[in-house]
């Protein structure tokens, strides 16, 4: 069974969330990310 990953908010520690994630094996295609503000949703 595959695993989906949501984070809301990509704040600073949504980003933490995400980078940990990433560099613990996480595969980035199976995180998604809901942020409001369209210039943080960009970086």
């Amino acid at each position: 069974m595959a695993n989906h990953i949501g984070v809301i908010g990509a704040g600073v520690m949504g980003e933490a969330l995400i980078a940990a994630l990433i560099r613990i094996g996480e595969n980035p295609s199976v995180i998604d990310f809901a942020e409001k503000r369209n210039d943080r949703a960009e970086e």
